[in-house]
């Protein structure tokens, strides 16, 4: 397995519960494409370098709904690609968000 590949499963089934809608959504995207979008994610997110980014920064760079990109994002986290810096900077709402960067063992 390739650094950037991952089993096909549902890494967010937890947080959804098993919702039929995001059980569809998951199993629509492909392996490849997820690992193509794990990619350009985490080049986004290293290019951000020590100030990170929000899920609400990385959609904006992408131009894409956050809803788009969360997955990629959980997926990385769980890789150990990426990690929460423990900063919180507010979104387009007002709200809180988590400040992601790319870790230090990270295959560049």
């Amino acid at each position: 397995m390739d650094n950037m590949s991952m089993p096909l499963f549902d890494v967010c089934a937890k947080r959804h519960g098993g919702a039929d809608t995001s059980v569809q959504a998951a199993a629509s995207v492909g392996k490849e494409v997820r690992a193509l979008e794990r990619g350009v994610v985490l080049d986004i997110i290293r290019r951000a370098g020590t100030f990170g980014l929000t899920l609400d920064e990385l959609a904006g760079e992408m131009k894409k709904f956050p809803n788009a990109v969360s997955g990629r994002v959980t997926e990385l986290r769980a890789m150990g690609k990426i990690f929460d810096t423990g900063r919180r900077r507010p979104t387009a709402s007002g709200r809180s968000a988590r400040v992601y960067r790319v870790t230090n063992d990270s295959d560049f």
